[in-house]
């Protein structure tokens, strides 16, 4: 049995960005030609990471932050040169795990956007206020960014 995807989470294909409900149980994209594969996306990071894709930036994982973990990433599938980084949030190498039979292997760099977390996020209101301020900021950041130039 397939797991179901987590609340306010949609399906996005991950080569013409369609959107689809949470719940549709497709396992490719609908349609037709497209032949995408269907990846899952948090609600308010639908519009970002959709803008990243459109313009040709290759993400592989993210968040939009949660109550009770309101850590907020995108994880790049390359090592773009971004310029100026989006306020409160700082870039990060990382050495992406790759799936190796059982165990994971150290795969390539990759570029990790991620929230710097507020201190004093103790009640839900705080901690909404920070994750919905966090994703104005991360839209307008990526609505400014040029698209890719084509090679």
């Amino acid at each position: 049995m397939r797991e179901k995807p987590e609340a306010n989470t949609y399906k996005m294909c991950d080569r013409c960005s369609n959107i689809l409900g949470a719940y549709d149980d497709q396992y490719g994209c609908p349609l037709i030609g497209c032949r995408g594969h269907l990846i899952i996306v948090d609600e308010l990071m639908l519009p970002i990471i959709q803008e990243l894709r459109v313009k040709g930036y290759r993400t592989l994982f993210c968040c939009s932050g949660h109550l009770g973990d309101p850590g907020i990433y995108i994880r790049f599938g390359e090592n773009y040169d971004f310029g100026p980084v989006p306020k409160d949030f700082r870039f990060e190498h990382d050495t992406q795990p790759v799936r190796s039979g059982r165990s994971y292997q150290d795969g390539p760099v990759c570029l990790t956007l991620r929230a710097i977390k507020s201190k004093d996020l103790g009640c839900n209101i705080k901690m909404q206020r920070y994750i919905l301020t966090r994703m104005m900021t991360l839209l307008t950041w990526v609505e400014n960014l040029p698209p890719l130039k084509e090679v």
